[in-house]
């Protein structure tokens, strides 16, 4: 594998190492090449002509080279990015185009704005134009409101409320109940208002707890290989580590308006489905006399 790298250095993130690459064909792909290629450093793109011909980047066909980069996607801990174009029209009219100038990314903090085949120039191989950024291309975060619904419920319970001294007790017009409205509806957007405060749009997937984001990880490698290879092992599998990250979420937390999650400090809870060797699997919840559930006192290792 030919390769011609550079360092980045960037604002606001790590020092990022661009590598060109190429690997003639007919020449295997090495893992030993890649694995040298994605150490050296902590953020790398990998970009260019590497020869793997895979169906899950636009190939019509499966080469040894492609089946090897998708297996070795898991082991080595990247990611492909592909444009959803060919890239590679051969002069020989029977050979079908392909897509094999891909990059792999590793490490990399940046989001993908895009990656696109440029049908210019007069070469086999088109030029591939690769955009990545902060969120929207550098614009502050979205964000969204949020409503303390309690803080909402409490005030409206108030009876001394200046905005609706104005509805009398007795309403006989058409005018009185527009007017009554009016002031009801004004009364409760304002209380609403005071009640909400902005948050980002979306929360970052890495401030998750650090076991939660590699479950994360292992359950998308685990759908994504049983998704190129659907077999009852890989099946199975897959659908045991989405179960354990529904588990780990619900043992998980995001307070409204914070950064990250945490822990639930659970001191008391229904178990339901806990494994229990001593009872075949579940563990039983007691109830009282009065037919109340007795929460066990439990202690989260």
């Amino acid at each position: 594998m030919e390769a011609t790298g550079c360092r980045l250095a960037m604002t606001g993130h790590r020092t990022l190492i661009i590598v060109s690459v190429y690997l003639p064909s007919p020449k295997p792909l090495h893992r030993r090449d890649l694995k040298a290629l994605l150490a050296l450093g902590d953020a790398v793109i990998l970009f260019g002509d590497f020869n793997c011909k895979n169906p899950r980047w636009g190939c019509p066909v499966l080469d040894y080279n492609g089946d090897k980069l998708d297996r070795l996607q898991d082991r080595l801990d990247f990611e492909i990015i592909a444009p959803p174009t060919a890239t590679h029209f051969p002069h020989n009219v029977t050979h079908r185009p392909s897509t094999i100038d891909i990059a792999l990314t590793k490490g990399v903090a940046l989001n993908l704005n895009q990656i696109e085949t440029l049908h210019k120039l007069t070469s086999d191989h088109r030029p591939v134009l690769l955009k990545m950024g902060p969120p929207d291309g550098g614009r502050p975060n979205p964000t969204r409101k949020i409503t303390d619904w309690k803080r909402v419920s409490t005030a409206l319970e108030k009876i001394d409320t200046p905005p609706l001294n104005s509805i009398p007790d007795n309403i006989r017009t058409t005018d009185e109940i527009d007017s009554a409205i009016g002031a009801l509806t004004n009364h409760i957007r304002t209380v609403v208002e005071k009640c909400e405060r902005e948050v980002p749009a979306s929360s970052d997937r890495r401030k998750f707890p650090p076991d939660i984001l590699e479950l994360i990880r292992a359950k998308n490698k685990a759908l994504r290989r049983a998704s190129a290879y659907p077999t009852p092992e890989y099946r199975s599998r897959a659908r045991a580590l989405q179960r354990e990250v529904k588990l780990a979420f619900r043992n998980s937390e995001m307070s409204v308006g914070a950064t990250s999650w945490r822990r639930k400090a659970v001191t008391q809870s229904v178990l339901v489905g806990h494994q229990s060797a001593q009872n075949g699997g579940y563990t039983p919840i007691p109830r009282s006399k009065d037919s109340t559930v007795l929460l066990p006192s439990t202690t989260r290792r």
